[in-house]
């Protein structure tokens, strides 16, 4: 049966986004986990300015993924990127 992660898991990974969100200035928003047996799964919206590259959206959360992955044993996280000034990025 899934369910969602611990809340001792969930407040792990919010830790690491607000790291992120702190130095990088992004921000993030429509965090979802459950878990299926030993398998966990994180998803995330993470928003950043509209003015960076692609490329530097992509590099970052490459690494954000990567850290809740190596912090987490057996989870996969899926992000999904937004600008942090569009209006409608924000009625998730």
């Amino acid at each position: 049966m899934d369910a969602a992660l611990p809340v001792e898991e969930i407040e792990h990974i919010c830790q690491i986004l607000d790291k992120y969100a702190a130095s990088e200035g992004i921000a993030y928003q429509s965090l979802k986990t459950r878990q299926a047996g030993s398998r966990k799964f994180v998803s995330v919206h993470i928003l950043v300015a509209g003015d960076w590259s692609v490329q530097k959206a992509h590099d970052l959360i490459d690494i954000i993924e990567m850290d809740i992955e190596e912090s987490l044993f057996g989870c996969h996280v899926l992000t999904h990127l937004e600008p942090i000034g569009d209006p409608s990025s924000h009625h998730l």
